[in-house]
Formats: C-alpha cells, sequence, structure tokens
C-alpha cells in the first residue's frame, strides 16, 4: 500500500501566511483555523510551516479574547484556549490545576446541583465547634465556605483542597472520597489550554507523506525498537505538565497522568518526527497485580492521542485515542508502532482491548467503528460468537459490489461486546489471565485477612502484594531460589520504577500462575451482566 500524502504537502509557505485570520468573525470559523494549525504543527511540510503555525496559534488566544462570551462559549470542554473546561476532575489532577492556576479553577457551583456529598467531604475535617454553621439550614454551602476561608485563600477550591487534606489519615482515603464526591469545577482557560500545549521535538521532521501500517503488523510489532530512553527528572516532569493539560483542557484524564511518576517517564522514537511518551505512576497510587502507565503520543512535539497501557503479567490491556484534529492521518501505522514500544519495554506477548474502546458504552467509538481499526491491525475477539460474526462481517465489506458498505450500529454493538486480542508469538495460553479474576482474587484476599490481619491493613503501602502471594497454599514448598525471587517480585512492586516490577512478574512465573490457579478453583458467581464500563486507567 503506498503512503497517504500530506493534505497539505502543496500549501506553500507564503499561502500559509496570506491565510491567516485577522480577525474572529464566528467561533466555527476560528475552530476550524485551530484544528488546521495544530494539524500543520504536527505534520509540517518544512520547518518554517511549523513556525508559523505555532505563532499563529499563539495569536489566536487574542482573537478567541475579543470574540463575545456567547460566542466562546460554544467552544467550552474543546480546550481551546479562552474557553473554559468543566469537568469533576480527579485529585491529582485538581491538585495540580489548583497550584499552577489557582486563579483559573473553581467549583462550578452552578453545577453543584446537590452539595450532600461536597459536605460529607468536608465534615471530617471541621472542628465540632463548626458543626452549627456549617449544619445550619439557614447558611448555603456557598455562603458558609466563602466565609471560613476568609480573604486569604485565591479561591473556593484551594480552601477546600487544604482543608481536606489534614482530615483522612491516608492518601487512598482521600483519593477515594474525592472521587466519591465528584465535585463539579471549572476551569478558565487563560494561562493554558490545548492550543499551546507541546514539548520541543529533539528535531522538527518535515512531512511530505503519511506513513502506512506494515504488510505483516504482528512480525513488525516483535521486532525491538530500539532507543527507548528514560527522561531525566527535570525533562519527564515536562512531559507531564504538556500530557496533564493537554488531556484536562479536553476534560480527559487517565488515572497514571493524574498520579504521575516524574522518576518514570519513557520517551520512544517511533521515526518521522513522532515520539511516544509513557508514563508511570507514583507507588502508592499504583495497582495491586497490573502495572498502570499513561501514554501522550506527539507528533513534531503536538500531541496528538492519548491513552493507557497496563502489563500484567504477559499480557497489556491498551488502546488508542487520537484527538480530532489529527484523525485520518497515519494512526494506523503510529499504532503499530506503539505496540512495538510497548512490547519492547514490557516484554509482553499479548495485547488485549476492551469493549469499551471499540464501542461498548462509547457512543463515539461505536460510530467512527473503530472495531475495524484493530481488526484490520490483526485483533481478533476473544469470544467464537463474536468472532464468527466478524469474519461474517468482514468478508460482506471486502465484497467489490459493495464499496460503500458500512456495518450497521446494532451489528457494531454485538461485535463491541467481548474484548479484543492480538496474541504474538511465543505466547502461553497458561499465562492468560482473564482481567475479571483481578476482582475475584481481590474479594480472596479479604476473605483470607478476615479479622487476623491488622498489622497488614494498618499499612497498605508495604509490600501491597504480599496478601495475593499469602493465598498461594504452596508457597513454603518453593524451592529456595524462587522464594527468594518472590521476596524481590514484592518488593519491585513498590520501588521507585515499575517497570522493573513487570519483568520480574514475567521471570517468576509461579507467583500468577498460582493465582491463575486460584481463581479458576474459585470462580466468581453468576451475576446480571452489567453495561461495559469505560477502562479504570482512564476517562472521557
Amino acid at each position: 500500500m503506498p503512503p497517504t500524502p500530506h493534505l497539505s504537502h502543496t500549501l506553500s509557505i507564503d499561502d500559509l501566511r496570506a491565510t491567516a485570520i485577522r480577525r474572529a468573525a464566528s467561533w466555527r470559523k476560528l475552530t476550524a483555523r485551530h484544528d488546521f494549525l495544530l494539524r500543520i504543527a504536527a505534520y509540517p511540510p518544512t520547518t518554517a510551516h511549523r513556525t508559523e503555525a505555532l505563532q499563529q496559534l499563539n495569536q489566536l488566544q487574542t482573537l478567541a479574547r475579543k470574540l463575545p462570551s456567547a460566542a466562546r462559549n460554544r467552544g467550552n470542554d474543546s480546550g481551546i484556549t479562552n474557553t473554559t473546561s468543566h469537568d469533576p476532575y480527579d485529585l491529582g489532577t485538581t491538585r495540580w490545576l489548583a497550584t499552577h492556576y489557582p486563579h483559573d479553577i473553581e467549583l462550578d457551583w452552578a453545577q453543584l446541583h446537590d452539595a450532600t456529598a461536597l459536605q460529607d467531604l468536608l465534615r471530617p475535617a471541621l472542628h465540632p465547634a463548626e458543626l452549627d454553621g456549617f449544619d445550619s439550614d439557614h447558611i448555603s454551602l456557598r455562603t458558609w465556605i466563602r466565609s471560613a476561608r476568609g480573604p486569604t485563600w485565591p479561591s473556593d477550591l484551594s480552601w477546600i483542597l487544604a482543608t481536606i487534606k489534614h482530615a483522612r489519615p491516608t492518601q487512598p482515603l482521600l483519593v477515594a472520597a474525592w472521587e466519591s464526591a465528584a465535585v463539579p469545577l471549572v476551569w478558565h482557560l487563560r494561562h493554558a489550554s490545548a492550543t499551546t500545549a507541546h514539548i520541543t521535538p529533539a528535531r522538527v521532521a518535515p512531512r511530505e507523506q503519511m506513513r502506512v501500517p506494515p504488510e505483516n503488523p504482528t512480525h513488525h510489532i516483535t521486532t525491538p525498537l530500539n532507543n527507548i530512553k528514560r527522561l531525566p527528572r527535570a525533562a519527564a516532569e515536562q512531559v507531564i505538565e504538556v500530557a496533564r493539560t493537554t488531556l484536562a483542557a479536553r476534560c480527559r484524564e487517565v488515572h497514571a497522568i493524574s498520579y504521575a511518576n516524574p522518576h518514570e517517564v519513557w520517551i520512544a522514537p517511533l521515526g518521522a518526527g513522532a515520539e511516544l511518551a509513557i508514563i508511570g505512576v507514583t507507588p502508592e497510587h499504583r495497582l495491586t497485580l497490573e502495572a498502570n502507565y499513561g501514554y501522550i503520543l506527539f507528533s513534531n512535539g503536538i500531541p496528538i492521542g492519548y491513552g493507557g497501557v497496563s502489563p500484567l503479567f504477559h499480557q497489556a490491556n491498551t488502546g488508542i485515542n487520537i484527538f480530532a484534529p489529527f484523525r485520518g492521518t497515519e494512526a494506523a501505522f503510529l499504532w503499530t508502532q506503539m505496540l512495538r514500544a510497548f512490547r519492547t519495554l514490557f516484554g509482553v506477548r499479548r495485547f488485549i482491548v476492551n469493549p469499551f474502546q471499540i464501542g461498548g458504552g462509547n457512543a463515539e467509538a461505536l460510530q467512527s467503528g473503530a472495531f475495524w481499526f484493530y481488526y484490520r491491525l490483526g485483533f481478533r475477539p476473544a469470544t467464537v460468537e463474536v468472532r464468527e460474526l466478524a469474519e461474517v462481517e468482514f468478508a460482506r465489506m471486502s465484497e467489490p459490489k459493495k464499496p460503500k458498505y458500512r456495518t450497521p450500529l446494532r451489528t457494531l454493538r454485538r461485535l463491541a461486546s467481548a474484548d479484543l486480542h492480538l496474541t504474538l508469538p511465543g505466547f502461553d495460553e497458561r499465562d492468560a489471565f482473564d482481567e475479571s479474576w483481578l476482582p475475584q482474587l481481590s474479594v480472596l484476599v479479604s476473605r483470607h485477612l478476615g479479622s487476623d490481619a491488622k498489622a497488614i491493613r494498618a499499612k497498605p503501602s508495604a509490600l501491597s502484594l504480599a496478601p495475593f502471594a499469602a493465598l498461594l497454599p504452596d508457597v513454603p514448598r518453593w524451592p529456595l531460589s524462587d522464594r527468594r525471587n518472590l521476596r524481590a517480585l514484592l518488593r519491585a512492586k513498590d520501588a521507585p520504577v515499575e517497570r522493573d516490577f513487570v519483568r520480574a512478574a514475567q521471570e517468576h512465573p509461579h507467583f500468577y500462575r498460582g493465582l491463575i490457579s486460584l481463581a479458576r478453583a474459585n470462580p466468581a458467581k453468576p451475576t446480571k451482566s452489567a453495561k461495559p464500563t469505560k477502562p479504570a486507567n482512564s476517562r472521557h
């Protein structure tokens, strides 16, 4: 398949300058220009095109500010400069925003229709002498907070964050309480936005055409990707800042980026100016049996996509999300390069895509036909029924007599009812870890701990995998070397760099294979099927 030409390869730099918007006549035109300039900056025909596009994007900040507020409001939640983003950001993102933009982020009081959850969040942090006023029916919560915070704090939000910080004995409890409250927030994009969020690439790579996927994606993915590096602290923090900005401005979040670990940010070169930043999570916010990473995909320093990857023994759950201005470029090729990077870094031999990524409870993915994006690159449904349906439907799509045929939405819904798998050479089916076993094993841990594990419950962050190891009855009979390796594996989970844990797990199969046997021997009781939910490591 020949490469796809760049859509703007005939646009001269003089034409780009001549078509610059001097006055924003409408929000629609400003948005169209904004997305066009982002695309030029990401895929520039020349380095001069990228420089000019970035300069015009900076100028759009002034043009957007001059639009009437009613026009700007049409762009809310788009991430474009001088609009507002409304979202119940998680605690990590909220703290970061309140630290960096204290006068731009605030409670969205207009959307706080029921203050009960926020009151429950605040009450444990208050002195008993404050409760009569706090609980009074004659004083609104907003009025009470304005009185309590005084003139020192820049916003209601900053006072709330400082107040609740000391109310919970452990960080996980505070995070859970905040997420349960789902506090609506509004961020005014005056000083940061998706318009201006970018990194400086090592070098700008001009583009005349888009790359297409390899004919044999599996072979390509299993070929090691060279020069993946862990960034030094200062460079890692810059990548994290751009990642948080570009996601939060668009009302999107990835858990590992909200709680990013500046000690573990990997950069993978994908060729032609494309780079993949893989971001680890801080130890106190990690998953237990899985590792957890967020990622941001860059093209010539411009964020063009995002997602997460969760290695689990010899497999990894992942998916790709491309921002709207960059769809129709080279996402399929970049996805194979990204899987290649994940394979090289984590050594996994099977990739899993959950139903949400292909339309299960996700209207955008459903209508875009995301299922076929993965299917054409070698992913196949995990269940026989859906696999057979996909084969029939793909054959129908491939008929020469039906070049305009599109899969009906009802069929896409059925196709999105099962996981997709891409199985690489060397994967052992004995190592297949059904993700439904994760809560199942967690329940077994709770049953095992019972009332005799006060010491373990008192220190949940110390050797967080230890309760799972305690479930395995034959550990005392393991060879001494395996028991030593198990202790090293438990310590690796809480180490500064989680990638060491991923590799250690694969080198010590007894632990996970033992848990797999335990899960199979203790099947969960059947329940009514639930609607597909968004993956735990991302929200959008």
